[in-house]
């Protein structure tokens, strides 16, 4: 799986995960509350986009820590921390490209846990919320 991540200011650059791999970073939010953190991610000839971390969506849900799975069926999934409990997101194609395959369908014993995951990536951003 390669994985590029990227903020208006910060590049983490072209990334190569192996199944289980991980990355992490930390970066801290703008005063205007509009903070953006996204990833674009080819994995299998499929190229998709998501964004890792969106102010208005995850001030409360990743309030110091921003986790993401994508799993060996090609979905996502971002941990809550106010819940406790993992949520499907979507993966949004590439404008101008299109994907080559189709995903498998997730089944309820095949959805992540705390203890169990089956991931191709865990993508974490820390991220302090501002004083």
């Amino acid at each position: 799986m390669n994985i590029h991540c990227q903020s208006k200011d910060d590049d983490l650059g072209n990334i190569t995960l192996k199944n289980g791999d991980e990355i992490e970073w930390s970066f801290s939010l703008n005063f205007w509350g509009t903070t953006l953190f996204y990833c674009d991610v080819q994995w299998e000839n499929l190229n998709y986009h998501f964004d890792v971390y969106s102010n208005k969506r995850d001030h409360k849900r990743c309030y110091s820590e921003c986790h993401w799975m994508i799993s060996d069926y090609g979905s996502l999934y971002g941990y809550d921390q106010e819940s406790g409990k993992w949520s499907s997101f979507p993966l949004k194609p590439i404008p101008g490209t299109r994907p080559t395959r189709s995903t498998r369908p997730i089944r309820p014993e095949n959805r992540p846990t705390r203890r169990r995951r089956r991931s191709a990536a865990d993508l974490r951003s820390q991220n302090p919320r501002p004083a």
